[in-house]
């Protein structure tokens, strides 16, 4: 499945599927990004607290 099927399946979603199924997946495919960013918003709190990120570069 490329990455356009992928992003209209979640926008536009089929026709054919049951829109419970729609919402489910649009649920978790914006629940992916908040827990990305989030994870995100805690490496850069605790900066300090955890060098061992930044050793390997």
């Amino acid at each position: 499945m490329s990455m356009k099927r992928w992003t209209n399946f979640i926008t536009k979603g089929p026709k054919s599927w049951n829109p419970t199924l729609l919402w489910v997946g649009r649920v978790s495919y914006y629940y992916l990004i908040l827990l990305g960013l989030f994870i995100l918003y805690l490496v850069q709190k605790q900066q300090t607290a955890a060098p061992f990120i930044y050793n390997n570069f």
